[in-house]
C-alpha cells in the first residue's frame, strides 16, 4: 500500500533545490511536490544563487558537492545576502550529501546550513524537515 504525504499548509512553501544531478534534482523536486510544495530548481551553486536572490524561499535543498560553486560555498554566499536584507532573514537550509564524515558535517554547519540529510533521501526525512522548518507555515 502506497503511503500518502499530506500537508495542510498556511501558504504554499516556496522550495528551491540546488543539485547537478538531473535525476536527484527531479525526484527531490517530485516528492517536495507530493507535499504540496511549489519547487524550483538550479543545476549548480551559481544557478542558486541566481534563483535565491530573483525569488522568495522558504526552504532551500543543496547538494553540498556540485561544480564551480560547491553548495558550501553558496550557503555561505546566501548568509551573507541574508545579513545585508533588512530586515535580515534565515531561510532554513537543508545540506544533501552522499558522505556523511564528521569533517564534512563541520564543514556543513560553519557555511550556515541548518540541517544534513544523507542520499538517498527517504520521504520520512523529507516530511520530518518539512514539519520542523516550516512548521509557521502549517495550519
Amino acid at each position: 500500500m502506497e503511503m500518502v504525504y499530506s500537508f495542510k499548509w498556511k501558504m504554499v512553501p516556496a522550495v528551491l533545490i540546488a543539485d547537478d544531478s538531473p535525476v536527484n534534482r527531479k525526484i527531490m523536486a517530485s516528492l517536495l511536490q507530493q507535499c504540496g510544495c511549489s519547487v524550483s530548481v538550479a543545476v549548480d551553486g551559481e544557478e542558486l544563487l541566481q534563483q535565491f536572490n530573483s525569488g522568495s524561499w522558504n526552504l532551500v535543498f543543496v547538494d553540498v558537492n556540485m561544480p564551480g560553486i560547491d553548495g558550501l560555498e553558496a550557503t555561505a554566499t546566501i548568509r551573507e545576502l541574508e545579513k545585508q536584507r533588512n530586515p535580515p532573514n534565515h531561510i532554513p537550509i537543508i545540506a544533501l550529501t552522499a558522505g556523511i564524515m564528521p569533517d564534512e558535517q563541520r564543514k556543513c554547519y560553519e557555511a550556515g546550513m541548518d540541517e544534513i540529510i544523507a542520499k538517498p533521501l527517504s520521504m520520512e526525512n523529507l516530511c520530518s524537515v518539512l514539519k520542523n522548518k516550516l512548521s509557521h507555515l502549517l495550519d
